[in-house]
């Protein structure tokens, strides 16, 4: 029986950032390497968006931000430790210095797999992108980046990757990059079969390239921002959860969201303070459970491990490890996944 499948592969750096205060700035740097040469094709961008840029011949970079958002930049290159910016701002010129990775991740991760290497890539490929017709329109172009590491004494497997996933997804026309900083899965028994499957978290960072924009992904891209994280939160940002579709539940009953998340903007942000629920044999960090019906069809939940979070303009949210989600929301994986400024400008 699964637990909680928490699958929001948005930012998980939210919490280290900090909103980027004005409108329409151009962020502006250059890419050098240890020795302060330049680094022409690295990737520069704001995670989990398309907005990003990169650097030419000399190393430079640049690009413009139009609405605030709160997450990081996120510059990486093959080859090359990825580099976080918590901060940006239009008044700044960004040198950031790339770090050479020596680490071999190769010599840890695949020895002694009790399972193929086609069935471990099967779940991984089943637990991160998809299954049915949105799988089968996507393409993982590097697959060989992609290294295992199944434990048989806790029953749980974790994958590693040597460079950015590159996703082809033509079922929404995007191009991927996806930064794969952590990927766990845990089974209720000796199996790498997803109906044994106790509960599994992966995060990261990514960017996106828009591949194609015909009628067919703008249909298929406003089916995926339907009942999305990334619709949830903005909907209850702006305290308008009834008319984005959303009715939530406490134990079985349909309640007001104002009851149970108290919503204050702040600036660019808005603060949401969760009401703390009786605890019972839940664990110490537990604040408060809810159950999320979309269009009378939908059913999700979202558990609460922390008493406040924060929601930008995009609909990104802080605390992103202590909000878990499971149910319809949670089947939306990286196959289904939007750019984060998506229908923002």
């Amino acid at each position: 029986m699964n637990k909680l499948l928490t699958l929001i592969p948005s930012s998980i750096l939210l919490v280290l950032s900090v909103v980027i205060n004005l409108q329409a700035q151009t962020i502006q740097g250059k890419v050098i390497d240890a020795q302060s040469n330049p680094l022409t094709g690295a990737s520069v961008y704001i995670d989990g968006t398309t907005i990003g840029a990169i650097s030419d011949v000399n190393g430079l970079f640049s690009f413009t931000i139009s609405n605030p958002i709160n997450a990081a930049m996120v510059c990486s290159f093959i080859g090359y430790k990825t580099a976080y910016i918590s901060q940006v701002n239009d008044t700044s010129f960004y040198t950031i210095q790339l770090e050479e990775d020596v680490a071999v991740l190769k010599e840890v991760v695949v020895m002694n797999n009790p399972f193929s290497r086609k069935q471990l890539m099967d779940f991984f490929i089943a637990a991160t992108i998809g299954t049915g017709k949105v799988a089968r329109n996507c393409t993982l172009m590097n697959k060989e980046a992609v290294r295992f590491q199944y434990n048989t004494k806790t029953l749980t497997l974790k994958v590693f990757a040597d460079e950015p996933l590159l996703l082809q997804n033509n079922y929404l026309g995007y191009e991927i990059s996806y930064n794969l900083q952590n990927f766990e899965a845990q089974f209720n028994t000796f199996s790498i079969n997803s109906k044994d499957l106790y509960a599994t978290f992966f995060g990261g960072t990514s960017s996106f390239k828009v591949l194609e924009e015909t009628k067919k992904h703008v249909k298929r891209r406003e089916a995926a921002y339907e009942n999305s994280t990334l619709s949830f939160f903005r909907a209850l940002a702006k305290d308008q959860l009834p008319e984005a579709g959303y009715q939530l539940y406490f134990r079985k009953f349909p309640v007001k969201a104002s009851n149970y998340l108290k919503v204050r903007q702040l600036d660019e942000l808005t603060l949401v303070k969760v009401e703390r629920q009786e605890r019972g044999l839940r664990p110490k960090n537990f604040q408060g459970e809810l159950s999320i019906l979309y269009k009378g069809k939908q059913q999700s939940k979202v558990t609460f491990m922390t008493d406040t979070f924060y929601i930008d303009s995009y609909g990104l949210y802080s605390d992103f490890y202590d909000i878990l989600f499971s149910g319809a929301i949670s089947q939306k994986k990286l196959g289904l996944m939007l750019p984060a400024d998506y229908k923002m400008e």
